[in-house]
């Protein structure tokens, strides 16, 4: 199973261009095996927001993109107190680097030994040092 982080879902929903060949890969993936979280969903309407007040995607495409988001390829696993804790733990730790909101999604993917999905080149390299396996194959 594979648990697609917020660059990864929202390069997918604005057709950014690294999407294409994600886009490819997550149509060749049996149902469900996609899954992101309900941090996911939150962070990416915060970020598909901010593209639009930065002119990086139109108006008219916000609410598509959130209705994509809510109806996508992808299943919702929820956060749970202790993705909290160990998401605490490891963004301090200094030599991970780990924003808080990168080490949740580590804390979840964890939890439920997913592999990582990623487009964000710090979390890649937290997740490798903490031995969390990465989706290279579908990025």
């Amino acid at each position: 199973m594979i648990y697609l982080d917020t660059s990864v879902v929202v390069a997918v929903l604005t057709g950014e261009a690294q999407s294409l060949a994600v886009t490819a890969s997550l149509r060749r993936q049996q149902p469900g095996q996609l899954w992101i979280s309900l941090w996911t969903r939150t962070e990416a309407a915060g970020a598909l927001a901010a593209k639009v007040r930065g002119g990086q995607l139109r108006r008219n495409r916000l609410s598509q993109a959130l209705d994509d988001l809510g109806n996508g390829p992808w299943r919702v696993i929820d956060v749970q107190a202790r993705d909290y804790d160990r998401a605490a733990s490891w963004a301090a730790q200094l030599p991970l680097v780990l924003r808080g909101g990168d080490a949740l999604h580590l804390a979840i993917a964890h939890r439920a030994d997913f592999q990582i999905a990623t487009f964000d080149g710090g979390m890649a390299k937290a997740a490798a040092l903490l031995g969390l396996p990465l989706a290279d194959d579908l990025i």
